[in-house]
């Protein structure tokens, strides 16, 4: 059987399939892109399927690897020799991609540990610090650090880089943010992050109140609220918010106690409980 039949199911016989080899992927880049040598590669930054910068990706997209040669589709640009001048159209030029080994880079952040993850903001902007806002796509790991005289805000590490490991590094990556922090009765923001972790730090009873999630927007968020605090602390959703039947949280009064809440179907599902009673 031929893998090219355009058929699914339950395999009836062997069948012979096409297999990648080696590292090298192509992409077709996106309208108007230029993408240089060297450059990270991020694919359905802007337009599904196509492959852009990070400047042109603009925080969306995927990190797929480092371009290897440049690749120009602005309208009338020149190519190397042989190669068609641009046009400006999407998907006209494709450019070639290393997807997994190791590069040299400047990173910024002062990198002390093997292991660190490298952030990447623009195409030739490297630091083991995430940025706070704009783009910010994880490229890999520090495996080593060079030896060289130059001294100055950068280090000069051997980056170990996987595409498809980076996404879901960077994936994780975005689930861990600060703890918010509430010092006072009041409103508990929706989760906008896939995780959220609250800390009720008021010295005294909170009482507190969470809206209900949006069913299919937000099915999966999660939000950790923990008192950190020994007060009995309340948390209120509107009528059966909580496990489709409840909606107060009552808090006993210890430093620690919390409860975990998912969003699904409009409502929020207790997945942990420590010290918290439903009513």
């Amino acid at each position: 059987m031929a893998q090219d039949n355009p058929v699914q199911g339950a395999l009836t016989a062997d069948c012979v399939r096409n297999y990648e080899l080696g590292n090298v992927v192509e992409y077709p880049i996106d309208a108007a892109v230029c993408i240089f040598q060297g450059s990270p590669v991020i694919v359905d930054g802007v337009t599904t399927g196509y492959a852009n910068t990070p400047e042109t990706a603009a925080g969306a997209g995927t990190f797929v690897g480092f371009a290897i040669k440049r690749r120009d589709n602005r309208v009338g640009a020149v190519q190397f020799v042989g190669d068609a001048p641009g046009s400006g159209l999407a998907g006209a030029l494709r450019v070639r991609v290393n997807d997994k080994g190791k590069v040299v880079l400047w990173v910024a952040g002062s990198p002390t540990k093997i292991g660190q993850l490298v952030y990447c903001s623009t195409s030739d902007t490297f630091s083991v610090t995430k940025p706070g806002s704009g783009a910010m796509y994880v490229v890999g790991r520090i495996a080593e650090f060079t030896q060289d005289a130059v001294t100055n805000s950068l280090t000069r590490c051997v980056v170990e880089y996987n595409a498809f490991a980076a996404d879901l590094l960077s994936d994780m990556a975005e689930q861990v943010t600060a703890p918010v922090l509430y010092a006072a009765s009041g409103a508990i923001a929706l989760p906008t992050a896939p995780f959220t972790d609250v800390l009720i730090t008021k010295a005294g009873v909170a009482v507190m109140t969470l809206a209900l999630p949006t069913a299919g927007t937000d099915d999966g968020k999660r939000i950790r609220i923990t008192s950190n605090t020994a007060f009995a602390h309340t948390v209120t959703t509107p009528a059966s918010g909580l496990n489709g039947a409840l909606h107060i949280a009552t808090y006993a009064a210890a430093v620690g106690n919390n409860v975990l809440l998912e969003a699904q179907g409009g409502t929020w599902n207790v997945i942990e409980n420590l010290g918290v009673t439903l009513s």
